[in-house]
């Protein structure tokens, strides 16, 4: 059950963003948050979704919507079907980046 944190960014004001708030606001795998006082046309919302094919064919649809311009990724979370049993992951060592003289920031 992914469960995900997004930021919309949507289209200029006009029929295409109302019509993407409207379609939005009435399925209730969204969960609307405020939009920003700064930057009225991102809007934070809540994506809960019953499984991973669901949360794509939805993803598909919020990319082709005419009123939705981006949408930013904050977090991502899956729900495990057996809490006891971890299920098949993988947990890897990410690479430590090479410092250079050049770099612009360094390893944490």
């Amino acid at each position: 059950m992914p469960i995900s944190g997004l930021v919309v960014t949507l289209a200029p004001p006009g029929p295409d963003a109302e019509q993407a708030i409207a379609w939005m606001h009435d399925d209730a795998r969204f969960s609307l948050g405020e939009p920003e006082p700064v930057a009225p046309r991102r809007l934070p919302i809540t994506l809960d979704t019953d499984d991973c094919a669901e949360d794509k064919r939805l993803w598909e649809q919020m990319q082709n919507h005419p009123g939705i311009a981006f949408v930013d990724v904050a977090c991502v979370f899956f729900e495990e079907e057996d809490e006891e049993t971890p299920g098949n992951m993988e947990v890897r060592q990410l690479p430590t980046p090479e410092t250079t003289p050049h770099a612009r920031s360094r390893p944490w």
